[in-house]
């Protein structure tokens, strides 16, 4: 009858917007390997933003004397393990991961990426979950790692955040300098949960293991550094998690 044909009408549009999702995070995806392939990434930091004040406005948030703190203590973990130079920094339109950025990674010019900042008056034709149900999640779970966030709900968010991430990428990769240095180093500063969503995404595009990325709570100015190797048309990552240490 009439409900049938409805029923099955709204399962074929579901599976079809499904393989067109699919078809676009496999060719953000593939962009992503592709730049490691041909060289131009050796390495991605990846960080959550460090300790900030409380104002009313959440993208005026700045960093507090123990938010520099923590900045200063993770540049000088990473000063043996980051080269001087071929570094391209992204970050949200929220201050506090600007101020991040130009803490631990000095004097480099930094890149906004929109979308990384998730925002209510801006919805996301890709998720067909509103910001105001997610944003309600986020404040009942608090920082989690990645896994709890996937799991949660019979893993309604799990699509959500990958399409975050792949929203992501989908505006870095255009903007990576195509006479960048090869083997250069790609610092993303991003916010909680949506930080692990953009590691886990670099992680399964570059042959990387996705599983300590999933299960590791990020602290303040903390994140995942993944160190990229290619051999011929291959291209693997290793995963070192970047911990607090003040």
């Amino acid at each position: 009858g009439a409900a049938a044909r409805s029923a099955q009408r709204v399962r074929f549009l579901a599976d079809l917007g499904f393989r067109r999702l699919m078809s676009t995070i496999g060719a953000t995806s593939s962009a992503l390997r592709h730049l490691a392939c041909n060289g131009q990434l050796r390495k991605l930091l990846l960080l959550r933003h460090a300790n900030t004040n409380r104002p009313q406005d959440d993208l005026k948030r700045t960093l507090t004397p123990l938010g520099r703190n923590q900045c200063a203590a993770q540049a000088q973990g990473l000063k043996t393990l980051l080269p001087q130079k071929g570094k391209q920094v992204f970050c949200s339109r929220a201050l506090r991961t600007q101020q991040t950025a130009q803490e631990i990674v000095a004097g480099c010019e930094l890149e906004v990426v929109d979308c990384m900042y998730p925002c209510p008056t801006k919805p996301d034709a890709k998720n067909s979950i509103p910001w105001d149900e997610v944003n309600t999640v986020f404040e009942a779970l608090g920082h989690q790692p990645l896994e709890t966030y996937q799991s949660h709900d019979g893993g309604r968010l799990q699509t959500y955040l990958e399409n975050y991430a792949d929203a992501v990428w989908g505006e870095i990769i255009p903007k990576i300098k195509h006479n960048a240095e090869k083997n250069s180093t790609l610092v993303v500063v991003s916010h909680s949960i949506f930080i692990s969503a953009i590691a886990s995404y670099a992680a399964s595009s570059l042959g990387g293991d996705q599983q300590p990325i999933k299960s590791f709570l990020v602290a303040e100015a903390c994140g995942f550094l993944l160190d990229v190797h290619r051999a011929s048309d291959t291209v693997r990552s290793e995963i070192s998690l970047l911990r607090a240490s003040v």
